[in-house]
């Protein structure tokens, strides 16, 4: 009689099933007996496929699946699996989109900081740029006062030439 192998690959046989776990089978033209098909039962189903039966037919075990081995709760520790995994790449993406937009955050605040800084800079340069025009305009001022003179007027004024009289044609 044939006797398959354990589909894990193990050394050990299945058996048959014990004549009073069996039922009598559907035909199902799947099952090619020993030929080929599939022989470890119907999986998924929650029954097996007992080998015991005649060539051609295929009995329904009623008891826990003997030759299902677990195969209903392999698949569904598998669909488990991959759901975690779904469910892990999932938040992994979330994560990523969280970074990547935190970053964006980051670098948006940063370019307005640099903004704000250029903005003061510019404004300090127009602000030395008037100052400097006003001291410039003053210069000019007094350089009008006193032609000849520029700067050195004041040193004049200083010394006391006022009541000397060589400045009174200027009007200060």
């Amino acid at each position: 009689m044939f006797l398959p192998r354990h589909p894990s690959g193990s050394p050990e046989l299945l058996l048959p099933p014990p004549p009073e776990l069996c039922c009598p089978g559907i035909y199902n033209p799947g099952y090619q007996g020993r030929r080929g098909g599939d022989r470890r039962g119907q999986e998924g189903t929650g029954v097996s496929l007992c080998l015991a039966a005649p060539v051609g037919t295929s009995h329904h075990c009623p008891g826990p699946g003997i030759y299902d081995l677990g195969g209903k709760e392999k698949r569904r520790e598998e669909k488990r699996r991959e759901e975690k995994r779904r469910e892990e790449k999932r938040r992994e993406e979330k994560r990523r989109e969280e970074k990547r937009r935190e970053e964006k955050r980051r670098e948006k605040r940063r370019e307005e900081k640099r903004e704000e800084k250029r903005e003061e800079r510019r404004e300090k340069r127009e602000e030395r740029r008037e100052k400097r025009e006003e001291r410039r305009e003053k210069r000019e001022e007094r350089r009008r006062f006193l032609p000849g003179l520029g700067h050195r007027a004041w040193d004049f004024r200083a010394l006391g030439f006022w009541s000397s009289g060589i400045l009174e044609h200027q009007d200060f």
